[in-house]
């Protein structure tokens, strides 16, 4: 997440922000009902259930897809859409998953307004975490050029921006993703050289297709 944050770029982000962020909570949405539903009226499986396993699965991974644009030569929008909507997804199935989870035990609060607290918290938590971290480190990188302290920096910082995100109760995903995205389009233009970008940049393309490789396999 933290190497597809990294290398999109803000100004595409903004022009396609709208649509992107309806997928990412009308699409999820539409997704866990599909899965529910399929489960339930095919495979018997109990609503309650299905729906858990649906908000399990709505936030997906487009890697494979974007590689697959990639190899078609597919319209570089239509990769930003998919990777922007699976870089925020996240917020939105956790939110449905915690209330889910709630439902039978009869602690969800079924106010469309608590529902809508809850994801704006989630997703605030996570932005202002990765804000921050994502801020600090950008200013810290300024006073010294050391490329594999910086790139060790990036790799700290992300695993570190999810434990205190998600501690927080907030949505490690996206505080990542917040702080890839400051670091990809502030933090490197004004605290790393040419050559230290292209270090981090390659160290992180590397990391990317190594984990994923270990996932798809």
């Amino acid at each position: 997440m933290f190497e597809a944050a990294w290398n999109l770029k803000w100004q595409e982000l903004k022009r396609e922000l709208v649509p992107i962020c309806l997928y990412a909570v009308f699409g999820v949405g539409i997704a866990i009902a599909g899965i529910a539903v399929g489960l339930n009226q095919l495979a018997g499986v109990s609503l309650t259930t299905a729906l858990l396993i649906g908000a399990s699965l709505s936030a997906t991974d487009p890697v494979s897809v974007i590689a697959l644009f990639r190899e078609l030569g597919v319209g570089s929008r239509l990769s930003i859409l998919m990777e922007g909507e699976s870089l925020f997804n996240d917020g939105m199935a956790v939110v449905a998953f915690s209330f889910l989870v709630a439902l039978p035990l009869g602690n969800a609060d079924l106010r469309v307004q608590a529902a809508v607290l809850e994801f704006v918290q989630v997703v605030g938590i996570g932005i202002a975490v990765g804000g921050l971290i994502g801020f600090g480190i950008s200013y810290l990188t300024q006073r010294f050029d050391l490329p594999l302290v910086e790139q060790s920096l990036t790799l700290v910082s992300a695993y570190g921006t999810y434990l205190v995100t998600e501690d927080l109760g907030g949505s490690g995903v996206i505080g990542v993703v917040t702080m890839g995205l400051i670091l990809g389009n502030f933090g490197s233009r004004i605290g790393m050289n040419p050559r230290t970008r292209l270090i981090v940049s390659e160290f992180w393309e590397f990391l990317a297709f190594f984990v994923n490789s270990i996932v798809f396999c």
